[in-house]
């Protein structure tokens, strides 16, 4: 239990640390921005900054909270170490991923019609994800 109470001391500290870096990027960004493309990214841009910054906060409250309060340190331990989740959460994944790539590449194939860097960009994250599931695949394979 010691080492899982570090291991969120570790989680804490890095979350705070992460919630310097997009106020950093929010407020360097703008002036190296082309104006037509700072029109359309501004709003999006505070939007996911406020999504980011919430979700570290959140993060960040459960890790005060595991720190504080022993019993509920444990209740998240225990929770954290049920296989029955971790499986559950695996196959979520998985077909997330799965689901993911189709889509991908659906976008890909339609980009190539209409334009020529997004297909390239889309392209690449399509190439770079297929890679990732196939080195996972082996690496799996070959553990089990």
């Amino acid at each position: 239990m010691k080492k899982y109470l570090r291991l969120t001391t570790i989680k804490l500290i890095i979350g705070c640390l992460a919630t310097i870096l997009p106020i950093l990027i929010i407020t360097i960004l703008p002036p190296y921005l082309e104006e037509n493309i700072a029109d359309i990214v501004s709003p999006l841009r505070y939007i996911l900054f406020i999504l980011l910054e919430g979700v570290i906060i959140w993060k960040i409250i459960k890790y005060v909270r595991i720190l504080k309060n022993e019993e509920y340190a444990n209740n998240v331990y225990i929770k954290a170490k049920d296989e029955r989740i971790i499986f559950l959460k695996m196959k979520a994944v998985i077909l997330t991923f799965k689901i993911t790539l189709y889509s991908v590449t659906i976008a890909t194939l339609i980009c190539g019609f209409l334009n020529e860097m997004l297909f390239y960009g889309l392209g690449s994250v399509l190439v770079l994800s297929s890679v990732t599931l196939f080195i996972t695949g082996i690496y799996y394979n070959k553990k089990y």
